[in-house]
């Protein structure tokens, strides 16, 4: 199975219009997980959308990721999300080259945990998980959230913070080769 795959986009301009979203809109950003208002988004930066006008798809939702000191510890954080939809692209917004993503198997049941602003995910025990693949977030790239997965973050290059994409379109094919 293909866990990920770097995609070639002109993704800095994106980059450059979410450090000015971030840096003046700190006070939203909550936690982990930060759930944007994506026709906002789209209006801040249209962009995102025009990145990926040449595949044909539509963005839907948008949420910022950001690791801090307490995404170091590996041991606490392999998961898969509680979505819809099986793959999404994750764009690197600062500091995403010096962590890692790491993708497992396991034959254990997971357990339903909840972020503090209530975003669910399936908690997986480290102990009984097997590391398939890795991978860095130095440029865009399609990833497989629907399956075990964590990001390591290096505590010398904190925070860690990436922008993820669903879409309007299934977008799994982009994994299939």
């Amino acid at each position: 199975m293909k866990y990920y795959q770097y995609l070639d986009l002109d993704f800095l301009p994106v980059v450059e219009k979410f450090k000015i979203y971030i840096s003046n809109n700190n006070d939203k950003i909550q936690g982990f997980w930060t759930y944007l208002d994506t026709p906002e988004m789209l209006a801040f930066c249209p962009e995102i959308q025009k990145m990926f006008d040449p595949m044909n798809i539509t963005v839907e939702h948008i949420s910022i990721i950001t690791a801090d000191i307490g995404h170091t510890n590996n041991r606490n954080s392999i998961h898969r999300d509680d979505t819809n939809s099986n793959v999404r692209i994750n764009i690197p917004i600062l500091n995403c080259a010096e962590s890692i993503t790491n993708f497992y198997t396991t034959s254990e049941d997971p357990v339903k945990m909840y972020l503090p602003n209530g975003i669910p995910y399936f908690y997986y025990d480290y102990n009984k998980c097997t590391l398939v693949d890795s991978f860095s977030l130095y440029k865009p790239a399609a990833l497989r959230v629907t399956e075990l997965h964590q990001v390591v973050a290096n505590k010398n290059h904190l925070p860690r913070i990436s922008i993820t994409v669903e879409f309007e379109e299934n977008i799994d094919g982009l994994l299939d080769f």
